[in-house]
């Protein structure tokens, strides 16, 4: 095998973490639009989204008010490149309030170059009522309101409105936005004053302002609203990229596209090679950010960190083995073992492919494991960089994808078999991909809790390698997930951060 084929194998990703980051940030900032109004009236917005000068997509706001009603309606649409494949990604937002600002039903679509995941959330004096359509399968199931206080879209128009009318310095908010879903994100705009900028081939003045939001953490984004409130361009730099909304018509928003490569930027170069990865059993690496801080590194059964200082952690990687005991698991495996809308075990099809995979409940739960990694690096035949991020339900129909398609359908299988999953988003090493050697990409595998040596462990299994490669120690954990609905894209958005700014020195591999 060359080193191109396997690194193609290796790290098919970047599995939608910066896309994620990058959505969550323009849909954060959209919800500013017309925020300055003193009564609310109806409005139609068009904004045109740019990377680095590339037109990446659109955005589009608008607003009905009925006798008692009021419908904010958010379109977000935004494509990009990871290497030879192009990844659309669209999300959209239904908000139905009552004008005293009273939630009665919210209906989003998100897909991320896959098909759709549509939900309906309908909002009861003490629960959520949410409907779900994901792989064309329906489910219902109720959930507790979003805590503590937040504000419906037309509320928090409202609301800044008068704080600005107050004169107040900084404004702070909690809202729901579909990445979220009913997990509220805190906004923050802060640090007004006077400004200009170029709108449409034109010089206006306006207001400029910083929101912070914790969607994104680590991420700041720059807005320029006109005296009537209209947002009329905003900025946010991730991932080592200037992105920007600008204010414009529906037929220049909807003009031709110039997708960016988005892969490749966040690659990872690493001071010297690693001969022969694959077999790496032990290797310690320095993580550091040379800005800011680096948030906290997870310890896993396979995994050790040590914080050296604000900027760096070291982090000691152990093969399958792992290391001695210590490191057990006592996290509650509930959300670990439900059937959520990314890892559907309830799905006929993943109960069907679970019970081809081999294996029996008397066999040992770590060879059930490992042949249902295998049956997952079989079954997906398809693998390319073409879906953005789907569910288990979607690839085990398409059997299409990439490192992150995947994760989900072994640890939806492993849920199948009982056995409690959860998956890593984090780096592996490769030799050489998309032109640049001796890298880090961003990549995910999954790990299963498994009984070893009368200790329950998190056991790491990465169904893109071969079947006789389950893990090695090039892969390092960044953040970890259950993936359930409740989560949302949370902990894919914990990365937005560290890309473009992570290095990674080798200090020792065996």
């Amino acid at each position: 095998m060359t080193i191109m084929t396997a690194a193609r194998r290796l790290i098919p990703s970047i599995h939608a973490s910066a896309a994620a980051a990058l959505v969550v940030s323009l849909f954060t900032v959209s919800v500013l639009s017309a925020t300055v109004r003193a009564a609310e009236e109806p409005y139609d917005l068009w904004y045109v989204v740019e990377i680095d000068g590339a037109r990446a997509g659109w955005l589009h706001e608008r607003v009905e008010v009925d006798e008692n009603r009021i419908t904010t309606t958010t379109d977000t649409s935004m494509s990009i490149r990871r290497g030879p494949s192009t990844v659309t990604i669209d999300i959209r937002s239904t908000f139905i309030e009552t004008d005293r600002f009273e939630p009665l039903r919210w209906e989003t679509s998100v897909a991320m170059g896959s098909e759709p995941v549509k939900r309906v959330f309908t909002f009861g004096d003490e629960a959520v009522e949410i409907r779900s359509t994901e792989g064309g399968r329906p489910s219902t199931r109720s959930s507790d309101p979003p805590t503590g206080e937040w504000l419906t879209p037309a509320g928090i128009r409202a609301f800044t409105a008068s704080r600005l009318s107050a004169g107040a310095g900084e404004i702070t908010y909690r809202g729901l936005d579909p990445m979220q879903q009913l997990s509220p994100v805190q906004t923050t705009l802060r640090d007004f004053r006077p400004a200009t900028v170029d709108v449409l081939g034109r010089t206006v003045e306006a207001i400029r302002g910083e929101v912070i939001s914790s969607a994104t953490p680590g991420v700041s984004s720059t807005v320029f609203l006109d005296d009537a409130g209209r947002q009329l361009r905003t900025e946010v730099a991730i991932a080592g990229m200037h992105v920007v909304t600008l204010a414009a018509d529906k037929e220049l928003a909807l003009g031709e596209l110039d997708p960016p490569e988005l892969m490749a930027r966040t690659f990872v170069r690493t001071d010297r090679p690693i001969v022969r990865p694959r077999r790496t059993t032990d290797a310690t690496y320095l993580l550091h950010v040379a800005d800011g801080e680096l948030g906290e590194i997870p310890q896993t059964s396979n995994q050790r960190a040590e914080r050296i200082d604000a900027r760096t952690v070291r982090v000691h990687v152990r093969d399958a083995g792992g290391f001695p005991a210590g490191l057990a698991s006592k996290d509650n495996t509930e959300a670990t073992l439900e059937a959520s809308s990314m890892v559907n075990w309830r799905d006929p099809r993943i109960q069907e492919l679970a019970r081809r995979a081999g294996g029996t409940d008397g066999m040992p739960t770590l060879r059930q494991a490992e042949l249902l990694r295998e049956a997952v690096h079989r079954h997906i035949n398809a693998k390319d960089l073409g879906v953005g991020f789907g569910s288990a339900s979607e690839v085990v129909r398409s059997r299409q994808g990439d490192c992150s398609e995947h994760a989900a359908l072994l640890g939806a299988l492993l849920r199948a078999r009982g056995i409690p999953s959860r998956i890593a988003s984090g780096l592996i090493y490769a030799d050489g991909f998309l032109g640049e050697r001796n890298i880090f990409g961003y990549h995910m595998w999954t790990q299963a809790l498994i009984e070893v040596d009368g200790e329950r462990r998190w056991i790491d299994l990465d169904a893109t390698l071969g079947p006789s490669d389950a893990f090695d120690a090039t892969h390092i954990a960044l953040v970890i997930s259950t993936l359930s609905d409740d989560e949302g894209s949370n902990a894919l958005v914990r990365l937005a951060p560290l890309l473009g700014r992570l290095q990674v020195e080798i200090e020792s591999i065996e």
